[in-house]
């Protein structure tokens, strides 16, 4: 299963733009044209589709080496952070090869997408249709589906961060699908915070790195 491909692909805003047309078209229920542009302003059926795989932020991070410029960005906020301390941790180091690091980020930003809402069977269907036509394999269209599925719950994200560079990086990488936070959003990213256990300084950091 090709989840670092699949990763990348959710973080190229020129990916998948057949996905976001069809959707866009389908149901004037999901926003717009207008807003299905727009990175993670709606979390529902086909918005939620497009804030997975198609993303204004992200477009600039996949020039500069996509998921990996992800890692290696909240590795280095971390770093930085922990430097200005009276007393500093040890430099952790981001592993790009590490095969367990595409399912962590991806499972982090389904999560994310869906913080808003709530996904109909009309909704679904959508996203069905969509990921039929997304070119990508059997394997990976089971792992979407079954994450989109899923309960909303922070508490299984942030359990997948094993040190706290790692739960920077989960965190940046929700920031980078909620782009503009309703109460929900809001709500969702200060518990996965709290959960991911980070303090206000290292959260506004990421903040600022993600270009919000």
């Amino acid at each position: 299963m090709n989840l670092s491909k699949l990763l990348n692909q959710a973080l190229s805003s020129s990916a998948l733009k057949q996905v976001t047309q069809k959707v866009g078209s389908s149901s004037s229920s999901l926003g717009g044209s207008d807003t299905l542009k727009k990175m993670g302003m709606g979390a529902v059926g086909g918005s939620l589709l497009t804030s997975l795989l198609k993303s204004g932020k992200g477009s600039t991070l996949l020039k500069v080496g996509g998921a990996a410029a992800v890692g290696a960005l909240a590795y280095k906020v971390y770093n930085d952070y922990q430097k200005e301390k009276a007393q500093p941790q040890q430099t952790e180091v981001f592993h790009e090869t590490d095969q367990q690091h595409p399912t962590i980020i991806l499972k982090a930003m389904i999560a994310a997408a869906k913080a808003d809402g709530h996904i109909d069977a009309t909704e679904m269907a959508h996203i069905h249709e969509a990921l039929a036509q997304a070119n990508i394999g059997a394997h990976e269209q089971a792992f979407l589906e079954g994450e989109i599925n899923k309960p909303l719950d922070p508490t299984e994200i942030a359990a997948l961060a094993t040190t706290p560079a790692l739960a920077s990086e989960i965190y940046l990488a929700s920031l980078l699908v909620v782009d503009e936070q309703n109460a929900m959003e809001a709500m969702y990213l200060n518990e996965l915070a709290r959960q991911l256990k980070l303090d206000t300084e290292m959260q506004k950091r990421l903040v600022l790195a993600s270009g919000e």
